[in-house]
């Protein structure tokens, strides 16, 4: 009994420390919510999820299902005075599902773009990606806390909430923090259920996992991750209970399944090339959309370099250049500590019963699937394997409770420099965190010649820009931008340029001699994304 009263204390003081770094990380989303521009996919996602609310129709659900795009576009539907969609005209051209971008763009253009203040529906929807972000960082302190303990705890929570790239994607109306919150969710109670399988703990499993399906294709390798730790756990398993774990695994699958169809409406309906009608077939459409994707290529930048079909070596550059250091040094450690450890279980069994944890295997299937793809979307991708890493690293913290005293003492502070470092970092660079870099490239100001596209500029910085104008009294502006709305909503002053519009042919003829003015090329052309000559603002 003294002993816990002992504790007592200590486990209140890390809750509340966990709850300041929850209101830390929403505030500081909220503020880099507001002080940004609209990013190139926000108009895309607020207005398929949107749509969908108001129709009850999915053919403009384009390329991610459902479930992030609803919950980012629910605070939309309180605004009176903003159109049916399907009274546009971008409604009536896409008849039916299509996999084509087009027909989205329009309706976000038709849709959103007019509706001034545009702060009056884009800092909602980022406030609801920053509510998905806190969902994430608890999800990571009750799951530390769960394995390792308050220590372990608040280490994890504490890298999290100080991540740049978190919190800069929770500051965005996209689906990938949102898919990221929702991954971790499923594998923290799939890890639950298969430590202890139980009805309910399949039920609830099946649910979560469901919801993260809903959130991004990429979710599904949530499937042979854990079947392969399903597989593992049955092995192990005495043969009295392996039938049973079969069966709950069964509900696992059927449940995730109805979840899933449930975010569609229940819809029954027809998918292209199938001869009969299938449950939630607008599902087919990210897929196809996806394929297409893979097949055609994707533009992007690396390195000074330009390619439309990817490098092996795309993610693990992107992830050393754009992963603050203390965190990079953080997850090294740990990675070796832990490995370490490992090779000293004697017994096979606990070797491979760690070596095989949904968490682990997860990591791996996502590493090893993200750098053979052809599509180098941008480090927002990686974002699912961060909490799995940093709670990794938590828990390496947390054994030193059972080393000497001196080595415990130095392996904390080592902790606490940190997370203060990476915090001090990442507010000195706020709210501009979507062009964070780190220092091994000389940071954001070096950033855009290594990377492009959502890793540096992704429209965001619209609003800097009119502030610049107006304080250096710098008139129109000579204006190349990737984008998909006019920045004079922003109070920007300037003449467009290719790819933005304007009269500009797709190839410059004076990119070597341009008439005499000011000129603003962001960062993603000016690395040649999306040009047809590469090197036109060279």
């Amino acid at each position: 009994m003294q002993q816990g009263r002992d504790l007592r204390p200590g486990r209140l003081t890390a809750r509340l420390l966990i709850l300041a770094l929850l209101l830390f990380f929403f505030g500081q989303a909220l503020r880099v919510a507001v002080a940004t521009s609209l990013t190139v996919d926000e108009g895309l996602h607020i207005a398929s999820g949107y749509s969908i609310w108001r129709t009850g129709d999915y053919r403009l659900i384009e390329e991610h299902p459902p479930l992030v795009k609803l919950w980012l576009a629910l605070p939309l539907l309180s605004l009176p005075d903003l159109a049916d969609p399907a009274s546009l005209p971008a409604w009536q051209d896409a008849a039916v599902p299509t996999t084509d971008s087009l027909p989205l763009l329009e309706l976000a253009q038709q849709l959103l773009y007019p509706y001034r203040p545009v702060t009056r529906w884009l800092v909602p929807a980022r406030a609801m990606s920053a509510l998905l972000g806190t969902l994430l960082l608890a999800v990571i302190a009750r799951w530390s806390h769960e394995k390792s303990g308050s220590v372990a705890a608040l280490f994890a929570t504490a890298l999290a909430a100080s991540d740049p790239n978190l919190q800069a994607h929770a500051a965005v109306a996209g689906t990938d923090l949102g898919a990221a919150a929702l991954v971790t969710l499923g594998l923290w109670q799939a890890a639950r259920f298969l430590r202890e399988p139980r009805l309910r703990s399949a039920l609830v499993t099946g649910l979560l996992l469901g919801l993260a399906l809903s959130a991004k294709l990429t979710a599904a390798l949530l499937g042979p991750a854990l079947a392969l730790a399903g597989l593992a756990q049955l092995l192990t398993t005495p043969s009295q209970g392996r039938k049973r774990l079969v069966w709950e695994g069964a509900t696992v699958v059927a449940v995730a399944g109805l979840t899933l169809w449930a975010t569609y409406g229940f819809q029954i309906g027809q998918v292209p090339g199938v001869p009969f009608r299938m449950p939630a077939a607008a599902h087919a459409v990210p897929i196809l959309r996806l394929l297409d994707h893979s097949q055609g290529g994707h533009q992007a930048f690396l390195l000074g370099e330009n390619s439309t079909q990817g490098w092996l070596g795309y993610f693990p550059v992107a992830f050393l250049i754009k992963t603050p250091l203390p965190g990079l040094v953080a997850i090294v450690g740990g990675t070796a500590i832990g490995g370490w450890a490992l090779c000293q279980t004697r017994h096979r069994r606990g070797w491979l019963s760690r070596l095989l944890s949904g968490p682990v295997v997860f990591v791996a299937v996502y590493a090893i699937t993200s750098i053979l793809s052809p599509l180098n979307i941008g480090y927002r991708h990686l974002l699912p394997l961060l909490p799995l890493l940093y709670m990794g690293s938590g828990a390496i913290v947390a054994t030193s409770a059972r080393t000497p005293v001196p080595a415990r003492v130095a392996l904390r502070a080592v902790a606490c420099v940190l997370i203060v470092a990476q915090a001090a970092t990442t507010l000195s660079q706020s709210p501009h965190l979507l062009s964070y870099a780190n220092a091994l490239v000389g940071g954001a100001r070096n950033g855009w010649r290594y990377l492009a596209d959502s890793n540096t500029d992704w429209g965001q910085a619209f609003l800097a820009l009119a502030e610049y104008q107006s304080e250096h009294n710098v008139g129109p502006v000579q204006l190349s931008a990737f984008i998909f709305y006019d920045p004079s909503m922003y109070g920007v002053d300037h003449t467009p340029l290719t790819p933005l519009g304007g009269d500009t042919p797709a190839v410059f003829p004076s990119r070597l001699a341009p008439p005499a003015g000011d000129y603003a090329i962001s960062a993603t052309p000016l690395d040649g994304i999306p040009l047809a000559d590469p090197e036109m603002y060279d």
